[in-house]
C-alpha cells in the first residue's frame, strides 16, 4: 500500500511530529511506502531520507510563504506563527501553497490512504481537495484546543472534518471532545492511544547512587505544560525540613518558542538550591540514556492527549508523577503494570490551557507533596507495559474496515 503521511508543522521537535517520524517507520516495516507532507522553513533540508520516503515539504520563509510554519500550539519549541494570528490573505497564501504540495503528491505518489495530523485546517484542506482516496485524520488534542482558541475557519473546518473517512482519538475523553466540538458520529470514532519505541527506550538497569533521588522533565520548557509550577513547587520544597534538599536533583530537558517564558522558568531553576540541569532538545538514543540515569519522571502539564515522554520513561524503569488529565490515567492503568505513577489534581482550567494565578499557588503546593511523597517511597518497579507500539498502532490505523 501507498500512504501519504501530512503535518502542518516541523515533523520533529513536538509529541505530534515525533508521532508521525515514527508512524512512517513502522508503516514502512510493515511493507508499505510513504511519502510525506509537512511544513519547514527554507533553509531547512528535508527531514526524510529521500531513498526510503517520498518528500513533499512546503517550504516557509519564501516569497511565496512569508512567514514562519504555523504550529499546532501557540508556543512552539522553534519560531512559528500563530494560527489565532492568521488573516483571510495568510490563510490563502497557506491553502494554495499545501494545495500544490498535495497534487503534487497524489499526481506523483498516487497514494491508496491518506493520514492526516491534527484535526484543524490541512485535514479540511485535504478532504476538500480529495474525493476519491481514503482520508483518515488523528487527533493530538493541540488541533482541540485550537479550534477553540483560535476561532479561525472554524465552520469550514468542521465541516470537511465531518467528511473524513476515520478519525482516531488517544482516549475516550478527547472521543467526546471531537463528537462535541465537531460534531462528528461517534461511530467514526475509534481509539487509538500512541505507541513508543522498545529498541531505543528499556531499562539498561544502570548501576544508580542510592543517596541522590534526581528528577527529569523533558518536553516543551512551557507555562501551559507546568515546568513553571514545577520550578516554584521545588522553590516550596526547599524550605520544607522533612526534606534533605541536598540528595535531590532536577534536570530540564527541552526548548521553548516563547523567549519571555522561557527566562522566566529559567530564572528560577537558576535560583533553586537544589542541583539543576538544563538540556536543549536531545535526540532519542540521548534522551534515553539520559532517562536511564534519572530516578523519577514528573510531567505537571495543564492538558495532554498521551503524553509520549511519560511511556519512554515509564519503559526505562522511572517513576512517573503526572497531572491527572482526563483520559490519561485511563489509558496509562490499562497499558501499564507494576508501575509508580502518581496523579496530580489539576488547577481549575480555563480557556483551555490556562489558570488563575490563586489556582496555580495550590497546584504548586500539590506538586510539591507529590515530590515529598515519591521521595518516601522506597520500594522497586518493573514497568510492564502492553499494547503500547508504533507497530500496533500502525495495524490499527490500517485496520480499517
Amino acid at each position: 500500500m501507498k500512504i501519504l503521511s501530512i503535518i502542518t508543522q516541523k515533523t520533529h521537535s513536538t509529541g505530534s511530529g515525533v508521532y508521525m517520524s515514527e508512524l512512517i517507520d513502522s508503516l514502512m516495516d510493515l511493507g508499505h511506502m510513504n511519502a510525506a507532507i509537512y511544513g519547514i522553513d527554507n533553509s531547512e533540508d528535508i527531514f526524510y531520507d529521500e531513498n526510503k520516503i517520498k518528500n513533499y515539504p512546503v517550504r516557509f520563509n519564501t516569497d511565496e510563504l512569508p512567514f514562519n510554519v504555523f504550529g499546532m500550539s501557540d508556543e512552539m519549541p522553534y519560531h512559528s506563527s500563530q494560527f489565532k494570528s492568521m488573516t483571510e490573505d495568510v490563510f490563502d497564501k497557506y491553502k494554495k501553497a499545501f494545495t500544490e504540495a498535495i497534487k503534487k503528491a497524489v499526481d506523483e505518489f498516487n497514494p491508496d490512504l491518506i493520514i492526516c495530523h491534527h484535526l484543524y485546517l490541512l485535514a479540511s484542506i485535504t478532504r476538500e481537495l480529495i474525493k476519491n482516496i481514503k482520508v483518515v485524520g488523528i487527533c493530538h488534542n493541540t488541533d482541540i484546543r485550537q479550534f477553540v482558541k483560535a476561532h479561525i475557519k472554524n465552520d469550514y473546518i468542521k465541516e470537511h472534518i465531518q467528511k473524513l473517512d476515520t478519525i482516531f482519538s488517544p482516549t475516550d475523553v478527547l472521543k467526546q471532545e471531537i463528537i462535541e466540538y465537531y460534531d462528528v458520529k461517534k461511530e467514526k470514532i475509534k481509539i487509538l492511544g500512541t505507541g513508543y519505541n522498545d529498541k531505543i527506550f528499556f531499562n539498561k538497569h544502570l548501576k544508580k547512587d542510592n543517596t541522590k533521588t534526581k528528577f527529569i522533565y523533558v518536553g516543551k520548557v512551557a507555562r501551559a505544560k507546568g515546568v513553571l509550577d514545577l520550578a516554584k513547587a521545588f522553590k516550596i520544597l526547599e524550605n520544607d525540613e522533612d526534606v534533605d534538599i541536598n540528595n535531590i536533583e532536577l534536570t530540564i530537558a527541552g526548548k521553548s518558542g516563547n523567549d519571555e517564558e522561557y527566562n522566566e522558568i529559567k530564572s528560577i531553576l537558576f535560583s533553586l538550591k537544589i542541583k539543576t540541569t538544563l538540556y536543549g532538545m536531545l535526540d532519542k538514543k540521548h534522551l534515553s540514556e539520559l532517562y536511564n540515569t534519572q530516578n523519577i519522571f514528573i510531567i505537571p502539564s495543564y492538558t495532554e492527549a498521551v503524553p509520549l515522554t511519560s511511556i519512554e520513561a515509564l519503559a526505562c524503569g522511572l517513576k512517573v508523577v503526572i497531572s491527572d488529565i482526563p483520559g490519561v490515567g485511563d489509558y496509562l492503568n490499562k497499558h501499564i503494570e507494576n508501575a509508580y505513577i502518581d496523579y496530580i489534581k489539576l488547577p481549575k482550567i480555563i480557556n483551555i490551557d490556562e489558570t488563575t494565578e490563586e489556582e496555580a499557588v495550590k497546584f504548586q503546593y500539590r506538586i510539591k507533596d507529590a515530590i515529598k511523597k515519591v521521595i518516601n517511597d522506597k520500594n522497586e518497579y518493573s514497568p510492564i507495559i502492553k499494547n503500547i507500539s508504533w507497530k500496533h498502532l500502525a495495524e490499527s490505523i490500517l485496520d480499517l474496515e
